[in-house]
């Protein structure tokens, strides 16, 4: 969402402090919170000091104020990284509009390559197992598919995330591969399969590995992920 989008007007040559533009985005008045996030957005790399107050906007209800907010993350770049996880979250969000959702995808991809470990360990998370003590058989089944479907909505809203990085998530992702945890390495096999073509310098490493595993999911996952790349 650009910043004129919303309310061209309240866009001018005069942006105020940074301070006043902080207490604004604080704000109990949507309209003064939507214009600070707009004006942020404008100041670019200059707002990365004021990283913290974006991600809170993040997580309002108003999705007029996520969108910019998101937008003034990724005008900031890299130094918007400890956003990433509200990010990742508002873009894998039920219900979520294309709009909101394409933006927090944006943002993510101008953080850049930084924000891949936190890509791949939100997947991780929301993949684990949420159950009480005691849990019947009934009740493991169940949350175990409900896993799968969280952790799978979010490879979802990622995928065009990794693709729009392309070469640039491939050094994270190839570093992953080395991880002793395994889901890290899953994770990072199933990423570079939607990097596609760009991740052919991983096919070696990929190939080694699927010599070495004795693992039925994680040796389908990476044919797959092979025949992505070879494909393109």
């Amino acid at each position: 969402m650009s910043i004129s989008t919303v309310c061209p007007a309240a866009v001018d040559s005069t942006q105020g402090s940074v301070t006043d533009l902080v207490r604004q985005l604080k704000s109990g008045n949507r309209d003064e919170r939507v214009i600070a996030a707009q004006k942020l957005q404008s100041l670019g790399p200059n707002a990365r000091d004021l990283v913290p107050a974006l991600t809170k906007a993040l997580l309002d209800g108003d999705s007029v104020l996520v969108s910019v907010a998101a937008d003034a993350l990724g005008a900031i770049g890299e130094a918007a990284l400890p956003a990433a996880g509200a990010l990742i979250d508002r873009a894998a969000e039920t219900n979520a509009s294309a709009g909101l959702v394409g933006d927090c995808q944006d943002a993510l991809v101008k953080i850049g390559p930084a924000a891949v470990p936190a890509m791949l360990n939100r997947v991780i998370e929301v993949g684990r197992l949420r159950l009480p003590s005691g849990a019947s058989d009934l009740e493991r089944s169940n949350e175990e598919i409900a896993a799968w479907d969280r952790a799978a909505q979010y490879r979802g809203a990622l995928i065009v995330v990794y693709r729009q990085l392309g070469t640039a998530a491939v050094p994270p992702l190839m570093k992953a591969l080395d991880s002793p945890d395994r889901g890290l390495r899953y994770e990072a096999v199933m990423a570079l399969g939607w990097v596609g073509t760009p991740a052919r310098p991983a096919l070696p490493r990929l190939r080694a590995l699927l010599e070495q595993q004795n693992d039925q999911e994680f040796d389908e996952a990476l044919r797959k992920t092979i025949a992505r790349i070879e494909k393109g």
